[in-house]
């Protein structure tokens, strides 16, 4: 059975599926590698990592072919582009009542299933 994480940040929730290949075993071993998997492509600019652990359903705005198709249409635009560097220094379970007030949770737990919710803090 696939699995998917939804993570929660201020000001910025970053949804992430189960993806072919080498990340499946990423996905398999826990959220904290995905997350860790996320916030390194994000420091190191690496748009292929960054895209390989989205989830390719299509619905929640942070999906692989959609952001595929935003960066394509809008370069001037690349979510990239503002990351000067990005360091995970925190990570915490948040439980799914809280988060429920603060996202469209609901979404994505129709849409996937199951969500489980992290707080970080990245510098």
């Amino acid at each position: 059975m696939k699995k998917t994480h939804l993570i929660i940040m201020v000001l910025l929730g970053i949804f992430f599926g189960t993806s072919e290949g080498m990340l499946k075993v990423v996905v398999a071993s826990s959220p904290e590698a995905v997350i860790e998997v996320d916030v390194t492509a994000q420091n190191n600019h690496d748009w292929s990592a960054f895209l390989s652990i989205r989830t390719t359903k299509a619905g929640p705005p942070e999906n692989r072919n959609d952001l595929t198709v935003l960066r394509e249409k809008y370069p001037e635009n690349d979510l990239m582009q503002n990351i000067v560097t990005a360091r995970l220094v925190g990570i915490k379970a948040l439980s799914l009542s809280l988060v429920e007030g603060l996202t469209k949770l609901d979404k994505y737990i129709e849409l996937f299933g199951e969500a489980i919710t992290w707080g970080l803090s990245i510098n």
